[in-house]
């Protein structure tokens, strides 16, 4: 009997992402490169502007510091990703200038049809393994915000959600909070799309 031939996952590594430079945009997860999708949504942009705003008005002055997409963040050889919103409080992490070595405190993903799949399983798990502090995945369709915190290198579960009328509390940070009417107001709805899995390439020229 012909013995079952392993299938070995491509183990491309941060080198190679540099290598290919950002045309396509990519992000490399645990070996594998998942394209990103187009130019965002105008009320995506939107909303991780106000996360942004809020935060960066509260840090203004102290060590820590809010970065937008795109900064890359590089958790290990073989994993490099661009998230939408990161809290760094140790300079030491970005003292290259040239992006971030190791686990951010805080990062925040805004949904959108092309990554929500991505955002809510591949990522979820890649940062509670490398140990980010607070994982926030923000919903503009539903104008709501899951918010994962660490404890004992884990994600609590379930993780606690927050609505439009809310104020969350950054966990990461003394006395910061995100108004989530501010950041869901005004915003034009998109359309309900399919829901579709991530692409995994095997090759960026794909």
């Amino acid at each position: 009997m012909q013995a079952k031939q392993q299938i070995i996952p491509p183990q491309y590594t941060v080198k190679d992402y540099y290598k290919w430079g950002d045309n396509p945009r990519m992000e490399l997860i645990n070996g594998y490169l998942y394209m990103m999708s187009p130019a965002p949504k105008p009320s995506h942009q939107e909303v991780i502007v106000k996360i942004l705003r809020q935060i960066d008005t509260y840090l203004e002055g102290k060590k820590c510091k809010v970065y937008g997409a795109p900064i890359d963040v590089c958790f290990a050889k073989h994993s490099i990703v661009q998230p939408d919103v990161t809290i760094i409080c140790d300079p030491k992490k970005t003292e290259n200038n040239f992006r971030c070595e190791g686990a951010p405190d805080m990062i925040a993903e805004v949904l959108s049809p092309s990554t929500k799949s991505k955002d809510e399983t591949e990522k979820l798990a890649l940062y509670e393994r490398f140990g980010v502090r607070e994982y926030w995945i923000v919903d503009p369709i539903k104008y709501t915000v899951k918010v994962f915190l660490l404890r004992d290198g884990e994600y609590m579960l379930p993780p606690v959600k927050y609505s439009m009328q809310d104020r969350v509390k950054v966990d990461v940070l003394d006395d910061c909070y995100v108004d989530l009417n501010i950041v869901f107001s005004g915003l034009v709805a998109e359309p309900t799309r399919k829901r579709s899995r991530p692409r995994r390439m095997t090759n960026p020229n794909d």
